[in-house]
């Protein structure tokens, strides 16, 4: 009878450290989708080649880097947003292949943002060439 008892503590137990230990890996994992530094390259095309532009956003300083990674006469659009798709601040780089620009922004700390990235050519957004991840400011 009391080996019953003991067995029923041990699952009890053992469910419940197993329900803790997974709890613990999920907050481990939510934290690390935030991640303070992000890099996204834009979306390849028929037209248009993978990676052509690159958007970085570094936390520490608030930083916001473009860079025009091919000679296809487009320049590169980033975008940063918060949660609800408010954009904080837009930028575009056009000063031609192999160069880039960084911008520093001041951004609320510790929000949901989104790094958007787009190809923009002749004043247009190039849609399919876009991007985006989530991160934390």
């Amino acid at each position: 009878m009391q080996r019953n008892g003991t067995s029923r503590l041990r699952r009890v137990l053992t469910t419940g450290g197993t329900m803790a230990a997974a709890g613990a890996l999920v907050g481990t994992l939510s934290t690390e989708a935030y991640a303070a530094n992000i890099e996204v390259a834009t979306r390849g095309t028929s037209w248009w080649e993978p990676g052509a532009g690159v958007a970085r956003y570094q936390e520490k300083g608030d930083y916001l880097t473009i860079s025009d990674r091919a000679a296809d006469g487009a320049g590169v659009r980033a975008a940063l947003a918060d949660g609800n798709g408010k954009t904080l601040r837009a930028r575009t780089y056009s000063g031609g292949a192999g160069g880039s620009r960084t911008w520093n922004f001041n951004l609320p700390e510790n929000k949901r943002i989104w790094l958007h990235v787009c190809l923009k050519d002749n004043g247009e957004i190039k849609t399919a060439t876009c991007r985006y991840y989530e991160g934390r400011a």
